[in-house]
């Protein structure tokens, strides 16, 4: 748990994550924001969507 952030709330850095097979030093490292955030646009202004619900759960 990290002061400051709420118990119910995940927190996390994002665009620094790449699924990308062909640079193996870099493939799934970090957290990819295209596979976190649903592919939608704000309708008015075409903004992307920064922050999304998680559900975490007990593996």
């Amino acid at each position: 748990i990290t002061e400051g952030i709420r118990p119910d709330t995940l927190f996390l850095y994002m665009g620094f994550g790449r699924q990308t097979p062909l640079l193996p030093k870099i493939d799934r490292k970090g957290s990819s924001a295209s596979k976190l955030l649903p592919l939608k646009t704000a309708p008015v202004c075409g903004a992307m969507i920064t922050n999304t619900g998680v559900r975490i759960v007990r593996a």
